[in-house]
């Protein structure tokens, strides 16, 4: 089977994985990122275990909040053809007092491009590279 269908019925069954091989935050350096970094979607929940460099503009207080990191339910999930050879995946979930989307380009090639916004947090970029669940 191609890559670029692998791909498609990877985003159309929800069942991937990402991992994090680059970070570019607003107000700081891009970095190489080594640990294993990832976001994973199976059905229709989400594991997300990124790390966060930034501005914060609200804590949660009490909590040990992992940043945008995140693992339960999606309160959204929405695949949109945006060209040929790309795809564009909003995800929305809902933590404590907070919405995170996640937005991931992936392209037919498996490559990715992650956009985190946060309502407390100032927005952070990744790039990746998907590998598909069996």
């Amino acid at each position: 089977m191609k890559i670029a269908q692998m791909v498609d019925d990877s985003l159309a069954n929800r069942s991937f994985k990402i991992d994090m091989n680059y970070m570019i935050p607003n107000s700081m350096p891009s970095r190489n990122l080594e640990y294993g970094y990832y976001i994973r979607v199976n059905n229709d929940s989400i594991d997300a275990y990124i790390p966060f460099f930034g501005v914060a503009y609200r804590a949660e207080y009490g909590t040990d909040d992992g940043g945008l990191s995140y693992k339960g339910p999606m309160a959204s999930y929405q695949v949109s053809q945006v060209r040929k050879d790309l795809r564009q995946v909003n995800i929305i979930v809902k933590k404590h007092f907070d919405e995170i989307l996640y937005q991931i380009d992936v392209f037919t090639n498996g490559r990715a491009s992650i956009f985190v916004r946060s309502l407390n947090r100032e927005g952070i970029q990744y790039n990746g590279e998907m590998t598909i669940n069996n």
